[in-house]
């Protein structure tokens, strides 16, 4: 997509943290929304309790669910595809993610923004104070948001628009709330580890997740200041030069 790699295949990258890390933290995650469908990484994982009867994966690019397809029937089919795009409770939408959350009337357990370069075209559409509030007005009580931050601003502009925010893995992961968060870390690392979730993402997935679990705090602020945030208008961290970002 924009001649970059986002996501890989077979399933087990960091986008399986994103979508399963939430599932995991949530205690009933019954309604999940994911922005982005990719390799498919993030909403297969994000399926991966029980308790899930949803997954609704919004994505815009309308061939990119042909081509996983097409891969899941070759010769050799990566590990997992398959059952994903067979499974029942989770179904692609061919749309913009931002403006289907803005028009659709279900609120979710779980919202998550698959990951994607900050300097991509568009992606200050995904990165902005404004998305990342419409998505806190889209989460039932008690619902979690979760995003990657491979860069500061982009936490600052997460903590504008929510009022409790967990950071795992040095702040690479986002969880934010409406609610506060608690720092359940045993009860979450418990859920990681049930036969439940290992048998569905894997010993070794699952014992990565457990261990970025591990690492969960209460985010604390960025140095950046509130004229220096992610916006529609001015997403700064979609305008670069070279390697030089516009001030």
């Amino acid at each position: 997509m924009n001649g970059r790699t986002n996501s890989s295949l077979p399933f087990g990258g960091f986008h399986t943290l994103l979508g399963a890390a939430p599932a995991v933290m949530h205690a009933e995650p019954r309604e999940v929304a994911i922005v982005g469908l990719g390799s498919g990484d993030t909403a297969w994982a994000a399926a991966c309790r029980r308790e899930t009867s949803r997954v609704t994966v919004y994505e815009i690019c309308a061939p990119q669910i042909a081509l996983l397809q097409r891969m899941a029937r070759s010769a050799q089919p990566p590990p997992r595809l398959m059952s994903f795009l067979q499974d029942p409770r989770i179904t692609t939408v061919v749309a913009d993610g931002r403006n289907a959350l803005a028009r659709s009337d279900p609120r979710f357990d779980v919202i998550e923004m698959d990951a994607l370069f900050p300097s991509s075209p568009f992606s200050g559409n995904l990165y902005s104070v404004e998305f990342f509030r419409l998505c806190a007005s889209r989460l039932r009580p008690g619902g979690l948001m979760c995003a990657w931050s491979p860069k500061p601003r982009v936490t600052a502009t997460f903590m504008a628009a929510f009022p409790h925010v967990v950071e795992m893995r040095q702040g690479q992961l986002l969880v934010g709330s409406n609610q506060p968060i608690d720092l359940a870390i045993d009860t979450w690392r418990a859920r990681a580890a049930s036969p439940e979730v290992t048998t569905y993402l894997g010993a070794n997935n699952a014992r990565k997740l457990a261990d970025a679990l591990e690492t969960a705090r209460i985010a604390e602020g960025v140095a950046v200041g509130a004229g220096d945030l992610n916006h529609d208008l001015f997403p700064r961290d979609e305008f670069k030069v070279g390697s030089d970002e516009i001030q």
